[in-house]
């Protein structure tokens, strides 16, 4: 008797303790493991919207330090471009001093001109070749007008040549030239320089062919006029 009711106690101890598990899961267990579990769970989801927040953020912040960066770049060049067309309107309109260059082709049909380099003052003013430009038609033409710093000026003139094959002169195809000239001068203080870069052969029969072509610089000085050759494009007639 005494055993039966020791099995049927165990029995029923092993009974609630596997019952216990089940109905605090139910019912919403209140003890402290289950309070821990859950507590770490939302720790968890807290920690992993606290890191996604950080980087979000700095991912913004750098895009928006690259924009502030290229609207700084931007204001620069703007501000650069400004100064410089400032300076441009200062000299054409107080400085009064210009610079023009005239190209004059005197060759005549036995030669071709079919590239032309002038610089003043160690700066590229008129640069053209055959195969964008009618040096038939520009014969006689201003390529350059533009103010100028009163003092010393340098003009630099290159001009390749070519042997053009006309009816006696078919032996001319095979000759190839490239002459070149220097012209230092002054312009004063509200004063135009006309510079014409004249290219032209000289001498005879019995000057060597590669001795006959120069080039050669006229000028001409004269006082500026207010608003006078402002309007004068590079390539127009004079």
């Amino acid at each position: 008797m005494k055993k039966r009711l020791i099995v049927t106690a165990v029995a029923g101890t092993v009974a609630l303790l596997l019952l216990s598990p089940a109905s605090a899961e139910a019912e919403g267990d209140d003890s402290p493991t289950a309070g821990m579990i859950a507590q770490a769970g939302d720790a968890a989801r807290d920690g992993s919207r606290t890191e996604q927040r950080p980087l979000d953020f700095d991912m913004r912040m750098r895009e928006i330090e690259d924009r502030v960066g290229e609207l700084k770049d931007e204001v620069f060049r703007s501000r650069s471009r400004l100064f410089l067309l400032r300076e441009q309107v200062l000299q054409d309109r107080i400085g009064g001093s210009r610079v023009v260059i005239n190209h004059r082709d005197r060759l005549g049909n036995r030669y071709r001109v079919v590239r032309v380099l002038y610089a003043l003052n160690g700066e590229s003013v008129f640069v053209a070749n055959e195969d964008t430009t009618d040096f038939a038609a520009i014969r006689h033409h201003q390529v350059h007008s533009g103010s100028a710093i009163a003092g010393p000026q340098n003009i630099t003139a290159q001009v390749w040549v070519v042997g053009n094959p006309l009816g006696v002169f078919s032996y001319m195809s095979g000759y190839r030239f490239t002459i070149r000239n220097a012209h230092s001068f002054s312009v004063e203080e509200g004063q135009t320089a006309e510079i014409s870069v004249v290219i032209e052969s000289r001498g005879g029969v019995n000057t060597p062919i590669d001795e006959r072509l120069v080039v050669r610089f006229d000028a001409d000085f004269y006082d500026t006029v207010d608003g006078v050759g402002d309007e004068v494009a590079a390539g127009q007639t004079p």
